[in-house]
């Protein structure tokens, strides 16, 4: 039995520290573990709309953040335990020399791997001595990837939201284009270099949603500084220039064309992410899924209202009513 314990424990650990190290190295996303513990977390908190468990929404990507960290803290913590109960280690009391209980092992495991090492407990044996130095060094990684996964994450959010406002003020570019058919030389250095300076922070967002699909669950309280509502309006901008090329100049057009191709790139980032699998109306699972497929092969000038309005679904502040009707999530 106690063997049975020691290779529980170590499993335990190898899953965590795979899912850990898939999640805050690889940049591809969440790990196999992560990955449906953040679904899961995301479904409860998942927006309800404007008016509807707006406090909810808001926690969701704290919520969704802490839950993946504490994932990885408990299993550690708890596969660590089953490691120090194996038969082959002797923990005493320093003091009293006394073996240790259950609840000792889990008090000395927990202050071994967060590495504050009071020494109320030791190690008798070289394996147990081996043991705890490996546990310490394996909670340091931990809480050293844990803690920078969440600045970087949370420095995307708040990239995000930057990203929102530059888009925010592609309104008063937007009167300036409508208001005049022949825009003059400075207008359009100002539209251009305005697209140019957002081709990059909009190519960095596309990334940084593969990297870290949590960000996704991240809602905010202003349309203001929600992305994907800007996304949403850029979009269309950029889809009402293109139209009408021929009455803008061709520097302005080409830098319609590139801004619209890395804005079709970072919502499908966002939906490639695990987040799209919660929808379970097929029709629009199968649209989502067609337009996903032509965009990857170029083909854009079809339909890419699917994928934009998917993706302001996400945020709460759009409605998928208006693709297709029935539109639901799990």
């Amino acid at each position: 039995m106690s063997v049975v314990l020691l290779i529980i424990g170590l499993l335990i650990i190898l899953v965590a520290m795979v899912d850990l190290i898939v999640t805050t190295l690889t940049m591809e996303g969440a790990g196999p573990v992560s990955n449906p513990v953040s679904h899961f977390m995301w479904r409860w908190f998942r927006p309800q709309g404007r008016s509807s468990g707006a406090r909810r929404r808001i926690m969701s990507g704290p919520a969704v953040l802490v839950v993946m960290i504490l994932f990885w803290v408990v299993c550690i913590w708890v596969g660590w335990v089953l490691v120090f109960s194996w038969q082959g280690i002797t923990l005493v009391n320093a003091q009293s020399g006394l073996p240790s209980t259950l609840a000792e092992r889990i008090y000395y495991t927990g202050y071994t791997i967060t590495t504050v090492g009071y020494g109320d407990f030791k190690a008798l044996d070289t394996r147990g001595q081996f043991a705890s130095a490996i546990a310490g060094f394996n909670g340091l990684f931990l809480l050293t990837l844990a803690i920078t996964y969440s600045i970087q994450v949370l420095t995307a959010v708040v990239e995000n939201r930057r990203l929102a406002l530059m888009i925010d003020a592609m309104e008063q570019i937007r009167f300036t284009v409508q208001q005049s058919a022949q825009c003059d030389k400075e207008s359009v250095e100002f539209i251009s270099g305005h697209l140019a300076s957002l081709d990059m922070a909009v190519a960095g967002a596309a990334q940084k949603y593969l990297a870290y699909p949590v960000i996704q669950a991240f809602s905010e309280r202003s349309a203001r500084v929600c992305l994907p509502v800007n996304i949403q309006r850029l979009t269309t901008f950029l889809t009402r220039v293109l139209a009408n090329r021929q009455a803008y100049p061709l520097k302005v057009s080409a830098q319609c064309q590139v801004s619209l191709t890395l804005v079709r790139a970072l919502a499908v980032n966002a939906i490639t992410s695990h987040w799209s699998s919660l929808i379970r109306d097929k029709r629009i699972r199968d649209a989502l899924n067609e337009d996903m497929a032509m965009l990857r092969r170029g083909v854009h000038a079809q339909s890419f209202e699917t994928v934009l309005a998917v993706y302001v679904e996400s945020s709460g502040w759009g409605a998928l009513d208006g693709v297709l009707p029935d539109a639901s999530y799990d």
